[in-house]
């Protein structure tokens, strides 16, 4: 082994202690009560080690929020199999994606409407290398959308089947992109502004939501 390996190998393990302490902090705490410190006890280091790997608080956290799409990615393609065409397979992907995010709505607002989109970009990439069984197995529909870091730039990955298929113009597919995530965005922030999450029927806005972006979707396709 090089000495290149060993030492990646050796990043690989550092930055996995401390992204596995923030996520537990983050359980336990929620992700307002993170600090280098807490993480730092939580892990066995100092808290000027953590900067050896890691810029500040944010970027850690970046990478920590990363983590919560893990059991999305394992179980998505199970289940939009039942599908039977690339509309379907549409909805049934922003069914899932609702069901997960909306459990957590601050984390899914980081990952996917951070201002740094090319720097996450780069550590979205990072922490499926650091983690490489957490992206799973997928299929060529939902590999293209799945290796997108930009939320506006994965839809429009399960939007293309459509019209491949002959069941959405083209030349609609820029608009209609933007009025599915101006939907999916408003109900993120609502339910990130609400005062008691715990009243939310969560089950409830995630079938209103997809019931929105199914009723926008008929009113495009051909």
């Amino acid at each position: 082994m090089s000495a290149i390996d060993k030492k990646e190998l050796k990043r690989i393990r550092m930055m996995r202690y401390f992204i596995d302490a923030a996520i537990k902090i983050i359980d336990e705490e929620g992700i307002d009560n993170l600090t280098i410190r807490k993480v730092a006890d939580m892990a066995g280091y100092n808290s000027a080690t953590i900067y050896n790997y890691f810029e500040n608080l944010d970027h850690l956290v970046s990478y920590a929020a990363v983590s919560y799409l893990k059991d999305y990615y394992l179980t998505l393609d199970e289940y939009i199999s039942e599908g039977k065409d690339s509309y379907e397979r549409f909805i049934l992907v922003w069914r899932k994606f609702c069901i997960h995010s909306f459990k957590r709505p601050k984390i899914y607002k980081t990952i996917f409407f951070a201002n740094t989109k090319q720097t996450f970009a780069e550590i979205f990439n990072d922490y499926f290398r650091i983690y490489p069984l957490d992206f799973g197995k997928h299929d060529n529909y939902t590999l293209p959308m799945l290796k997108e870091r930009d939320i506006y730039a994965r839809n429009k990955a399960i939007l293309i089947p459509m019209v491949e298929d002959g069941i959405l113009d083209g030349e609609l597919v820029e608009e209609l992109n933007d009025l599915v995530l101006i939907i999916y965005r408003g109900v993120l922030a609502k339910l990130i502004d609400c005062i008691d999450c715990e009243d939310v029927d969560m089950e409830n806005e995630v079938e209103k939501t997809v019931g929105y972006i199914n009723k926008i979707l008929d009113s495009y396709i051909k």
